[in-house]
C-alpha cells in the first residue's frame, strides 16, 4: 500500500530515478519501480508526447474473485486517463502498479519517467492471472525460460503480452506468449501470468527482508540500519552492492550522499565487527551460499557516520542502495536511502564492548547453554576462579507431538502454521498445511487428530474462552466452526485466501481475515457472515474478549482498529510491515508485530503506538487477558516474554522455526508451534530458560 501524495513534488528531497520505457505505437502494458505520485498526469505525460491514454489496473479482488482471462478496459478494475478529456478517475502514477499506456503515434516513443525508487513489492498467486512486472536488469533482460528456472514455476504455466501495433481507436491487443525462449523479462514490461498450481513468491536469483519498508531510512536519530539477502537459488550466488548518487530533482535540486559504513566480517579475538566507508560509485560483493545452506542469507548493517555530514542540522541526505545478481544477471534492485543531519555530540559509529562502569557494573555474554556461556566468558577474560562452571535451571519449554517425518500417514509438506488457547490454557487447538486439526484436553500432554475435522490447507484457528467453541480458517477454502471442542465440523462462508481469525469469548463473536480482500465479522457464531472495510492485504485480526473492540494488521499497510465489532474501522500508526496483532480482554492493551522491524504496544487501544524491543523476523505474537503477560515468536530465531506489558522482553527457547503462539488468559501457560517441527508448551510462562529437542 503506498500513500499517493497531493500534487506538486512535496518530496523534493527524496532520492530521484529516471526509469524509461519503449512505447511501442499503441497499447503497452508497464509496471512502475518509482513512485511518481508527487506530479499531475498531465505534467507527467507532456503535452508533446503522443501519449493518448493511460489506464491503471486496480482490480476488485473481494469476495473471493478470480481473474480467469485478461480484462478489457471497463469496468471498476481500470481507473483511466485521457489527455483530451482529462481523468474519469483522480490517479496517479505510483511504484509497484501496473499500466496501459497508448502511443498514439506510428513510431516508439522513450518515456522517461522521474520518480522515487521503491522496493520491489507485488503478488504472484494461484487465484488466476496475475498482472504484474520483475525488477530485472535494465540493461541485459533474461529470457523468461531463464529467468523462471530458479523458481520450478515453469509447470502449468501461462504468460500473456501486449505486442502492440493496434490501429488508431483500437481496444488493446493481447496475445498467448508461447515460447519462453524467445521473449526477454525487460524491466518496467508488465505481463499476464498465471502458475495453476500453486502460490509463486520467486521474483528473482536473491530475496530481501528490509528493516524498514520504506527503504534504508536513517531520519535525524537512527545510526544503524540492516537488512537481510537471501539466495534463492540451488547455486552459488554472488550479489553486487554498489551506492549511486541520488538524480536531480525535476526542480533541478540536488542532495549529498549520506556518509556510510558498510560492516564487514567479525573479529573471532575481539568479537567486534569491521566496518568500510562506502561512497558514491563504492560497493562490495556478498556471496551467498546455495538455498538453504548454511551462508545462503546474510545480514547486511549500514552505519551513518554523522561525523563527517556538511550542513546545517536538518540538511537532507539521499542516495540509492543498488542490489545485482552477477552470477546469473537477472535481477536490480533499487532501495532508496535517505538521512537527516542532526548534532553528532554524543554520538558513535561502530561496535563497543562495555567491560566495566564505575567499577561495579560486570558484563555478561549472551548463550544459550551451559558450555557456550562458560566459553564466552573464557574469551572474554571475565572467568574468575569461582566460576569455572555455569548452570542453567531445568527447561521450561516441552516438545508436544512428534516430528512429521516420524508421523504416518501425513507427509513431509505437513507443518504447523497456528494455535489458539482456551482461557485456562487446558484446552489447545493447532492447525496445519494439508491435514487435520489436532486438539488437546490436558494443556499440550496429548493431542489428537479429530477424525471429523476436513483435511485441508489450514492458515488459522481460534477459540472461545472454555475452549469449545472453535473456528479455522482454510486458505483457499471456506471457514470451518465446531461447537463440540473440535470433534465435528461445519463449513462456514465462501472459498476464499483466509489468513487469520480472531473470537470472542464466547465465541458469539468472530472476525477474519482474507488476503488482499475485505474483513469478515460474525454475530452468530459463523452462521452468517457480513464483509466490512475495503479490499486490502490483511495478515491478522485480534479481538477483545466481547467481540467489539477489534485491531487488523495490512501487510506494508497500517494497522486499523475498531470499537463497534468491525462496523467501522480507523487507520493507526503508520505503514509497516506488519504480520501479526494481538489483544487484550478489554481491547485497551494492543501488541504488533513488524517482520524485520520491531514490536509495538498501545495502551489507548490504539490510538497511540510505541516501539518495543529490537528489529527482528516477528512472526507472531499474544496477549494475556490483562495485556501485561506478553509472548512473541521471531521466525527463525527464539521465544521472547514480557511481563510489562512490552516494556523489557526475555529471550526463550531455542532458534527454531516459530510460526504462532498463544497464550492462558493469566499468562502462565503458553503453547507455540514450530513450522518445521513440533508444538511446544511452558507452564512457567517460559519464564525459566531452557528446552526439549525435538
Amino acid at each position: 500500500v503506498w500513500l499517493a501524495l497531493a500534487a506538486g513534488f512535496h518530496h523534493a528531497n527524496a532520492q530521484w530515478l529516471t526509469q524509461s520505457f519503449t512505447l511501442k505505437p499503441g497499447w503497452n502494458a508497464i509496471h512502475l519501480h518509482v513512485d511518481a505520485t508527487g506530479d499531475t498526469l498531465e505534467n507527467l505525460v507532456g503535452v508533446s508526447s503522443p501519449i493518448s491514454e493511460i489506464w491503471l489496473w486496480q482490480p476488485n479482488t473481494g469476495a473471493g474473485r478470480i481473474i480467469s482471462n485478461p480484462l478489457p478496459l471497463s469496468g471498476s478494475d481500470w481507473l483511466s486517463w485521457s489527455k483530451a478529456t482529462g481523468p474519469a478517475n483522480a490517479f496517479a502514477l505510483r511504484a509497484n502498479s501496473t499500466y496501459l499506456v497508448r502511443n498514439s503515434d506510428p513510431a516508439n516513443f522513450i518515456w522517461n519517467l522521474k520518480g522515487k525508487p521503491v522496493p520491489p513489492s507485488v503478488q504472484w498467486t494461484a487465484s488466476g492471472l496475475n498482472f504484474i512486472g520483475f525488477p530485472t536488469r535494465a540493461g541485459s533482460p533474461p529470457l523468461f525460460s531463464n529467468f523462471l528456472l530458479p523458481s520450478q514455476a515453469l509447470n502449468d504455466f501461462s504468460l500473456f503480452q501486449y505486442p502492440g501495433g493496434e490501429a488508431a481507436d483500437a481496444p488493446p491487443n493481447v496475445v498467448s506468449l508461447f515460447s519462453l525462449n524467445s521473449k526477454a523479462v525487460t524491466r518496467g514490461e508488465a505481463f499476464w501470468i498465471t502458475r495453476d498450481q500453486a502460490d509463486n513468491r520467486y521474483f528473482g536469483p536473491f530475496e530481501f527482508t528490509l528493516q524498514d519498508y520504506r527503504g534504508i531510512t536513517f531520519s535525524d536519530t537512527r545510526g544503524t540500519y540492516s537488512f537481510r539477502l537471501r539466495n534463492q537459488t540451488a547455486g552459488t550466488n554472488r550479489v553486487a552492492l554498489t551506492l549511486l548518487a541520488s538524480e536531480t530533482s525535476p526542480a533541478g535540486e540536488s542532495l549529498p550522499v549520506p556518509p556510510l559504513l558498510l560492516r564487514t566480517s567479525l573479529n573471532t579475538v575481539t568479537l567486534q565487527y569491521g566496518f568500510m566507508p562506502v561512497g558514491a560509485g563504492q560497493g562490495t560483493n556478498f556471496v551467498l551460499a546455495p538455498k538453504g545452506r548454511p551462508g545462503s542469507e546474510v545480514e547486511v548493517v549500514f552505519g551513518l557516520d554523522r561525523s563527517n555530514m556538511a550542513g546545517t542540522n536538518g540538511a537532507p541526505f539521499a542516495a540509492i542502495v543498488r542490489l545485482e545478481d552477477t552470477t546469473l544477471g537477472h535481477l536490480q534492485v533499487d532501495l532508496p536511502v535517505s538521512a537527516t543531519k542532526d548534532s553528532s555530540e554524543g554520538l558513535w559509529v561502530g561496535e563497543a564492548s562495555i567491560r566495566q562502569v564505575g567499577n561495579y557494573l560486570k558484563t555478561y555474554a549472551k548463550a544459550t547453554n551451559a558450555v557456550d556461556f562458560t566459553n564466552q566468558l573464557a574469551r572474554l577474560n571475565l572467568l574468575n576462579e569461582g566460576q569455572k562452571t555455569v548452570s542453567f535451571p531445568a527447561g521450561a519449554w516441552t516438545a508436544r507431538s512428534l516430528n512429521f517425518a516420524d508421523r504416518t500417514p501425513l507427509a513431509l509438506s505437513n507443518r504447523w502454521v497456528a494455535v489458539a488457547s482456551s482461557t485456562n490454557g487446558n484446552r489447545l487447538v493447532a492447525a496445519m498445511t494439508n491435514g487435520p486439526i489436532y486438539t488437546s484436553a490436558d494443556a499440550g500432554a496429548t493431542w489428537l487428530g479429530q477424525p471429523g475435522s476436513p483435511v485441508a490447507d489450514w492458515r488459522a484457528v481460534a477459540s472461545s474462552a472454555d475452549g469449545l467453541k472453535l473456528v479455522a480458517a482454510a486458505g483457499g477454502g471456506p471457514l470451518y466452526t465446531s461447537t463440540d471442542a473440535g470433534a465435528t465440523w461445519t463449513a462456514r462462508d465462501s472459498a476464499r485466501t483466509w489468513v487469520s481469525v480472531a473470537s470472542s469469548a464466547d465465541g458469539a463473536r468472530l472476525v477474519a481475515a482474507v488476503s488482499a480482500g475485505q474483513l469478515y465479522t460474525s454475530a452468530d457464531s459463523g452462521a452468517t457472515w457480513t464483509a466490512q472495510e475495503t479490499a486490502r492485504a490483511w495478515v491478522s485480526v485480534a479481538s477483545s474478549a466481547n467481540g467489539t473492540n477489534l485491531v487488523a494488521a495490512v501487510a506494508a499497510g497500517e494497522l486499523y482498529t475498531s470499537t463497534d465489532a468491525g462496523a467501522t474501522w480507523t487507520p493507526r500508526d503508520i505503514a509497516r510491515a506488519w504480520v501479526s496483532v494481538a489483544s487484550s480482554a478489554g481491547g485497551t492493551n494492543l501488541v504488533a508485530a513488524e517482520a524485520g522491524g520491531q514490536l509495538y504496544t498501545s495502551v489507548d487501544a490504539g490510538l497511540t503506538w510505541a516501539a518495543r524491543d529490537s528489529a527482528r523476523n516477528w512472526a507472531s505474537v499474544a496477549s494475556s487477558a490483562g495485556g501485561a503477560n506478553l509472548v512473541a515468536a521471531v521466525a527463525g530465531g527464539l521465544l521472547y516474554t514480557s511481563a510489562d506489558a512490552g516494556l523489557t522482553w526475555t529471550a526463550r527457547d531455542s532458534v527454531r522455526a516459530w510460526r504462532s503462539v498463544a497464550t492462558s488468559a493469566d499468562g502462565s501457560k503458553l503453547v507455540a508451534a514450530g513450522f518445521d517441527g513440533q508444538l511446544y508448551t511452558s507452564g512457567d510462562a517460559g519464564y525459566t530458560l531452557g528446552s526439549v529437542a525435538p
